[in-house]
């Protein structure tokens, strides 16, 4: 089971900050959110893309 202080969020966070694509939404924000029931996620902030840009990309990169 992974948990929020596991490191491999905090290398994946680190890795989607370098990368720089126009395929991939960049990283905004990361962190960790605390649940109302106490739980502790890590958590990533990414732009949201239109629904319209969504079904898109998927037509474009369906086979």
């Amino acid at each position: 089971m992974l948990h929020a202080e596991d490191p491999r969020f905090e290398r994946e966070a680190e890795l989607l900050r370098r990368i720089h694509h126009p395929s991939v939404p960049r990283l905004l924000d990361s962190g960790h959110w605390q649940a109302p029931s106490g739980g502790v996620y890590p958590q990533r902030l990414r732009p949201l893309l239109a629904a319209g840009a969504l079904m898109l990309i998927l037509f474009l990169c369906a086979p």
